[in-house]
């Protein structure tokens, strides 16, 4: 298989990923402030399950692989609010931070996803 065409194959996927975290995340905050229309609850449910889906593979594959490490739980925000929270300064920790404060939490309706 063509290595460049594995890259592009893995940037897309991580832009998929993170669009859909974006739209799950205006659908949330569409609940919060009670906003959801039955037919709005309805459309946006398959994308909340596709989203579950997406994250648990992308954690269980993608993230072993970009952070060299095994899975201690089922998505990615668990890792990297594990990587965040951990006492040791290294570079899965400012890679996590940096994730979180600029793909994360600016789209999460509280601020502070990780």
């Amino acid at each position: 298989m063509d290595v460049s065409k594995s890259i592009v194959g893995v940037i897309l996927f991580l832009w998929f990923f993170w669009a859909l975290y974006v739209m799950v995340m205006g659908l949330y905050r569409a609940h919060l402030n009670k906003k959801l229309s039955r037919v709005t609850y309805v459309l946006g449910a398959p994308w909340l399950i596709i989203g579950l889906v997406v994250d648990f593979v992308a954690n269980i594959i993608l993230a072993t692989i970009i952070f060299l490490d095994l899975p201690r739980e089922f998505l990615v925000t668990a890792r990297l609010q594990r990587y965040s929270n951990s006492s040791e300064d290294d570079w899965r920790k400012n890679f996590s931070v940096w994730i979180c404060e600029h793909l994360l939490d600016v789209f999460d309706p509280s601020g502070d996803h990780c």
